[in-house]
This record gives structure tokens, sequence and C-alpha cells, in this order.
């Protein structure tokens, strides 16, 4: 199973439960308030809620969008005069978009192992029962800040920017597990299924 959700939602019972893996580097941590999602942009990723909440700071942080989806045109109408939240289009490197960005706004596994491989603090956003399961049981869902509306996000941003050792000391402890998940691994737990 591609995460431990799938137990209690699809009563599985997986031989073995994978997230996804990545081989970022690690990067020292930008001295700016700038976030970056990265993702489709759909309602599933909370992409309007993270906008939500940079605009209620009121230029105290920057915002980049990366991606596309449903919502783009939406989305352009509501940051046009927005001058801190820029839409990106796509990206080719993510691992170089995140590396320019203190914080990772991304909600999906592989995301959120990237961002925290780079060694980027990740909020992630959850709306639904079945999303606050997927992102609850992630290895590292208490090293992330997972949130429910643009309000919280307001909080937990300002909380971390005013104390930066709880942003470093969270970062740290997840990308320890991060770096970890490899391709390799991937691969060598796929031949032991196989072997069974």
């Amino acid at each position: 199973c591609i995460g431990d959700w799938m137990r209690e939602w699809y009563l599985e019972r997986p031989a073995a439960v994978m997230y996804g893996a990545a081989s970022f580097q690690s990067y020292p941590l930008p001295q700016n308030k700038h976030a970056v999602f990265v993702g489709r942009l759909s309602h599933d990723t909370g992409v309007l809620e993270y906008v939500k909440a940079i605009q209620k700071l009121k230029g105290k942080m920057r915002l980049d969008i990366f991606g596309e989806g449903e919502l783009q045109d939406q989305l352009e109408k509501m940051i046009a005069k927005t001058p801190y939240i820029q839409y990106k289009g796509t990206t080719q490197n993510v691992e170089q978009t995140l590396v320019s960005h203190r914080f990772a706004f991304v909600s999906r596994y592989l995301g959120i192992i990237e961002a925290q491989q780079v060694g980027r603090l990740v909020f992630a956003h959850t709306d639904t029962h079945i999303k606050t399961s997927y992102l609850s049981t992630f290895p590292t869902a208490i090293q992330m800040i997972r949130f429910h509306d643009a309000e919280s996000l307001v909080s937990e941003l300002e909380y971390v920017l005013a104390h930066p050792s709880y942003e470093q000391h969270l970062i740290q402890h997840a990308q320890t597990w991060a770096k970890q998940q490899t391709w390799d691994r991937i691969a060598t737990i796929y031949e032991e299924l196989w072997q069974q």
C-alpha cells in the first residue's frame, strides 16, 4: 500500500507500506520569508487556502505557485492584485524550486518527501477525514504543520516565524527520515515482495 491510511479506509492488510522516494540534496535554509506551492491547482491540494492565508498576512510573506489544473483561472484572478503572490506556471526542476524558498506548501507524499530531503518545513492542508488520515499516518506527521483552513495556517506561520528554533527542530527530524526514502529502498521492498 502507498500509505498506512489504507488500512483504515480500505481495510487492507499490506505486506509492505511505502510512501515514495526521492534523491534530493540537503540545502541551507534561506533567510527569507518565501513559501512555494508545488502541485495540482485543485481543491483537494488546498491551493486556495494557501493563497488566502498569505493574503491575510498582507505582505509579511511571499508565495510562488507552481502547477496547473482546473483552478488556474480562478487562482490567477484571485491573486491579480496581490504583488507578493505569483503564479509561475510549471517547474521542470522541483529541487531547485524548493531550494530558494523557506517553506514548502505541499500535501502529497512525494512532494513532502522531496521538500523534507531538501530541508524545508512542510505545511500540508487537510480538509476531509480521509485527507486527515492520509497525512496523520505519514511517518513524519508530527514534523510537519497540518492545517484545516486559512486562519489556522496564518496562526501556524506566525508562530513558526517567531520561533526559528522550533522550525529547525522539525526540519532536522523530518529530514533524517526523508533521506532514508531512496529509490534503492523502494526497489528492495518490491524485490522482497516478488520473492514471496
